[in-house]
């Protein structure tokens, strides 16, 4: 992720072995490029900010059950549920459906992103790195919470069709009360799962886990290296060393700059924020249920 202050003259140069996902409001892809360059396909993506292309839609359509579903189409990992969430925006309002489909699902939607949106996220990093040593696990927390929990629901799946060569199947999802059963193709060879919650977070989907089991595979071998302790633990395994004071420091012959773009450190007193709020930062229940009243 490259971040830009804003109007701030400033570019950002990929390296070769840099793989950048760049996330922004709506700028077109070449006013980007101004900013970041060298982020081209297949080392850099584009993608829009989704948070913004809902407030975008919004206010064009001024409609809180569109906004909803917007974020939800936006939101959803699986191609299919997101089209059946599309079919149901068309039939609210047609217009609205046309002015998602001029953009490029894969910069603002999950289902058709490939992973480049994903976000690993690690709590307190050396105290909790060290529970989990001690607690002799070998993922790190959020990585075990989702692989537990994925595994304990594939014990209800049913594999129907495969295929040994391939290391692939199809599974039939059962639900406990008997409606929304679906079926989805896992493909071990290729990491993917047609349900697309394997290529969100790289974690293996309870699809998948059934199917490896089925194989006889373990599926935690599945798991990116980034989510074991020991890359967590040489992750944060560097340390602050003390400053001594200015007057110890060598000299050097370069000259310090302010840079302008760098926010100068407030004084006492209320911050004041300078963004601009819309409706995305208010609570939308009122509206929610002012819409539900008009449809009864």
């Amino acid at each position: 992720m490259a971040m830009v202050p804003a109007n701030a003259g400033q570019t950002f140069t990929a390296n070769d072995d840099d793989r950048v996902c760049l996330i922004s409001d709506r700028h077109r892809l070449d006013q980007c490029n101004q900013l970041c360059s060298g982020i081209q396909i297949p080392r850099g993506f584009h993608r829009f900010c989704l948070r913004h292309v809902c407030s975008n839609f919004n206010k064009k359509f001024n409609n809180i059950r569109l906004k909803d579903l917007c974020w939800r189409a936006g939101a959803e990992v699986n191609a299919r549920k997101f089209e059946r969430i599309m079919t149901e925006i068309r039939e609210l309002n047609e217009e609205a459906y046309n002015w998602l489909e001029m953009i490029d699902k894969t910069q603002w939607t999950l289902s058709h992103d490939s992973g480049w949106r994903t976000v690993r996220y690690f709590l307190e990093r050396t105290t909790r790195c060290h529970r989990m040593l001690n607690a002799n696990q070998e993922l790190a927390d959020f990585a075990f919470r989702i692989f537990e929990a994925r595994q304990a629901e594939a014990v209800h799946h049913i594999v129907q069709k495969f295929d040994y060569n391939q290391q692939s199947a199809s599974v039939l999802t059962l639900s406990l009360t008997g409606q929304g059963s679906h079926t989805y193709v896992v493909k071990l060879k290729h990491k993917t799962c047609s349900c697309g919650k394997w290529g969100t977070h790289g974690i293996p989907c309870s699809h998948a886990i059934q199917v490896s089991r089925h194989f006889g595979v373990n599926a935690s071998n599945f798991i990116p290296q980034y989510y074991s302790i020991r890359a967590y633990r040489k992750t944060y395994q560097g340390r602050f060393e003390p400053l001594y004071g200015e007057e110890y420091w060598d000299p050097v012959d370069i000259e310090l700059v302010h840079n302008p773009a760098v926010r100068v450190r407030r004084g006492p007193g209320i911050y004041i924020s300078t963004r601009i709020p819309n409706e995305m930062d208010r609570p939308q229940a009122r509206a929610r249920q002012q819409y539900q009243s008009r449809q009864v």
